[in-house]
C-alpha cells in the first residue's frame, strides 16, 4: 500500500506545458482520467488540451509536440492537426508520447515537454459580421 501511495504522489506531480499566443498553461496529468492503451497507462493528449482552457476550436488547431530525443536535444516534430489530436496520449509515469496509428515522424516514445498551439483558421467568431435584425 505504501508503495503504491509513494507512485501516486510521483505521477502528481507531471506537468506539461501547453503554449498558445504567449499564454502558457501547465497541466498536471493526474488532473484527467488515464487509460491503458498497448499495455501502458496514458492520458489523452486531447483531454489534457482541454484541461488548459485555453480558448480556441480543435478544426481549427494544429499542435506541435516538443519533446526530447536520447540526447536531450528538443525535437520538433510535425505538426498534429487538431481533428488528429484524439490519437496522441502521453503515458502518465514517464511523459513519453505515444500515437495511436502510423506516426509519420511524430515523436513517438519521447519525453514531452511542451505543446505548442497555433491557429490555422484565419476567422474567428468575434470577426464576423453579425446581421441586424429589424
Amino acid at each position: 500500500m505504501v508503495g503504491s501511495m509513494a507512485k501516486a504522489r510521483d505521477r502528481s506531480g507531471l506537468r506539461i506545458a501547453f503554449v498558445m499566443d504567449g499564454k502558457e498553461r501547465r497541466v498536471q496529468l493526474s488532473s484527467v482520467a488515464a487509460t491503458q492503451r498497448g499495455g501502458r497507462l496514458v492520458v489523452p493528449l486531447i483531454d489534457l488540451w482541454v484541461a488548459t482552457l485555453l480558448p480556441g476550436d480543435l478544426p481549427d488547431m494544429e499542435f506541435e509536440v516538443v519533446a526530447e530525443g536520447v540526447t536531450e536535444d528538443a525535437v520538433s516534430p510535425p505538426m498534429i492537426a487538431g481533428p488528429d489530436l484524439p490519437r496522441a496520449y502521453v503515458e502518465l509515469r514517464t511523459l513519453r508520447f505515444w500515437w495511436d496509428g502510423p506516426y509519420n515522424g511524430l515523436p513517438l516514445g519521447r519525453v514531452v515537454r511542451s505543446v505548442i498551439i497555433r491557429q490555422t483558421s484565419l476567422t474567428s467568431w468575434a470577426s464576423i459580421p453579425v446581421a441586424a435584425s429589424f
